[in-house]
Order: structure tokens, then C-alpha cells, then sequence
């Protein structure tokens, strides 16, 4: 667990946790990494921070898909992000409050430590509000979504080379490459809804320049979607092409198959004909024959 505290003009820092007295001014962001035996720890700190106890347990369960929850003093918005090493999601259970942010997860996040570094930085972020910084984080997680699309972009010409060639191996790559984006894809159209439902949000914890910046976040997240769906039909082409790869192959074998039975039935026929085993075979008794 750790935090940092930003006041006003100000650089962030990071701070020991005092739950018994809120900042100043500006805001604090605590972030939690979950594991097993923090369990109880966590179930602490969302009772003494007035958090949903049930949203909690959301939280550490790991199991939901992006959403928003609006529980009036604060809100639990659920988003994703993407894995460094591999192509797989995970959670991250946002909690805003008038002057906190609290993320937990139960996985490393590239997203979360960028922008934690960033923060410490950048002095013109302390300016901001809490819901301005889960925008911010929301924008870095989506762009990761949008990472996938612009690789999967930049292999299409390859794909396309070795479906014209009908190789053998392109089936496997397909069935891999599908499964990665149904994986991502999974979350990311209700991620875009929950951006959606942000954007708009009555609620008082989002201000008029959080929903600007949601709204940014709201396109990209949109542009991702329609990648996503590229990105499938590209790969139903892909698959077509190598298909149809196949059938002329397959035609081309055919032809040289065509040619020799051509050749070699009129032999056969003949070879049929004056093998039989009788004598009164016509042409027997002739020289010619």
C-alpha cells in the first residue's frame, strides 16, 4: 500500500497513510496492491475511509467488468488495463471521494506506475482533482487497449503475404492472434459504456473539467472499439484468403492429376483389352496385332 499527497502547487509526494485527518487541500492517491493476507487490511481501510464494504470485496474478488457504481459520498468505477508481458486484462477497482483516490488491484500494472511517476513530476497536476487523476488513469489504460490494435495493424501485411502463400502454420497464428483480441476485447466495450456513464455523470464528485476529460477518454475508448472490430474482420478476410490460397493449390494438383489420367487411360484401355485371357482375341493370329 502507498500513497501520495499533492497540495496545491505543489509537487507530489509520497506520505505515510493518516486516515484520521483528509488533505489540506489538493488530493491523495492511495494505491493497493492486494494479496491474500491484506484481505483484512483492505476491509479496514474501506471502513474508515467510508467506503462500500461490498464494493471492497468486488475489489479483491477480481471478477467484475468495467462498471460505475454511484454510492452518493463516492463512487466505485472498475476499469482495466493490460498486461505487460502477455496479452491478458486486469482489474482495478477505483473508489473516488471528494479529495481521495483509492486504486486496488491484485496485479502489477505498467499503466499505474507510469502514471504514479508522472505524478511526482509533474507539478501542474496538483492542481487537479481527484476525478481529473482517475480520468488521467483511465486515458493510460485505454491506451494500452489501443497498443493491441496498432500491433495487430502492424502485422496484417504479414499475415496477408503468408495466406497468399497457403502456409501451413498461418491456421495457428490466426486461432492465436483471435483469442488474444476476443480476450481484450471482452473489456473493452464495457469499459467504453462505463467512460460513457462518466462523461455524463450527475454526481457532484465529478466536475465539469473531469467530464471534459472523460470525454477525451471516451473517444479514444471508442476508437479502440472500432479497432477491435477491424481488427476481427480483418482477420475473417485473412482466414478467406487463405482459404482460397488453398483451393487453387488444391485446382493446380488437380490439373497434373488430369493430364497423366489422360495419358494413361488410352494405355490402360488397350492394356485391358489384349490382356484378357481368352483365345479367340481379336488380332491374335496377326502380326500387326
Amino acid at each position: 500500500m502507498r500513497a501520495l499527497h499533492a497540495p496545491l502547487g505543489e509537487p507530489a509526494s509520497q506520505v505515510e497513510i493518516d486516515l484520521d485527518s483528509e488533505p489540506a487541500s489538493g488530493w491523495r492517491w492511495i494505491d493497493v496492491m492486494c494479496i491474500d493476507d491484506s484481505i483484512d487490511d483492505l476491509l479496514e481501510l474501506a471502513e474508515e475511509m467510508g467506503l462500500d464494504r461490498l464494493g471492497m470485496i468486488d475489489a479483491i474478488d477480481d471478477g467484475d467488468l468495467p462498471k460505475v457504481d454511484d454510492f452518493d459520498d463516492h463512487l466505485l468505477v472498475v476499469l482495466h488495463g493490460l498486461s505487460e508481458h502477455e496479452i491478458v486484462t486486469y482489474q482495478v477497482s477505483c473508489f473516488l471521494t471528494p479529495t481521495d483516490l483509492v486504486t486496488v488491484r491484485r496485479n502489477a500494472s505498467p499503466a499505474i506506475d507510469a502514471l504514479w511517476d508522472h505524478v511526482q513530476r509533474t507539478v501542474d497536476l496538483s492542481t487537479e482533482r481527484p476525478d481529473e487523476l482517475l480520468a488521467r488513469l483511465a486515458d493510460v489504460l485505454t491506451q494500452r487497449h489501443m497498443s493491441v490494435v496498432e500491433v495487430f495493424d502492424r502485422s496484417v501485411d504479414d499475415l496477408i503475404e503468408d495466406a497468399l502463400a497457403a502456409e501451413p502454420s498461418l491456421i495457428a497464428d490466426l486461432t492465436t492472434m483471435r483469442s488474444e483480441l476476443a480476450r481484450v476485447r471482452r473489456v473493452v466495450y464495457p469499459q467504453r459504456e462505463a467512460l460513457d456513464v462518466l462523461r455524463r455523470s450527475p454526481s457532484p464528485l465529478i466536475s465539469a473539467s473531469g467530464q471534459r476529460r472523460f470525454a477525451d477518454v471516451f473517444d479514444l475508448a471508442s476508437r479502440t472499439s472500432q479497432g477491435f472490430d477491424a481488427a476481427r474482420t480483418a482477420l475473417a478476410e485473412v482466414l478467406d484468403a487463405y482459404r482460397g490460397a488453398e483451393a487453387r493449390k488444391a485446382t493446380e494438383v488437380t490439373k497434373v492429376l488430369t493430364v497423366y489420367a489422360a495419358i494413361m487411360l488410352p494405355l490402360s484401355l488397350i492394356a485391358g483389352i489384349f490382356g484378357m485371357n481368352f483365345s479367340n482375341l481379336p488380332g491374335l493370329q496377326n502380326d500387326r496385332g
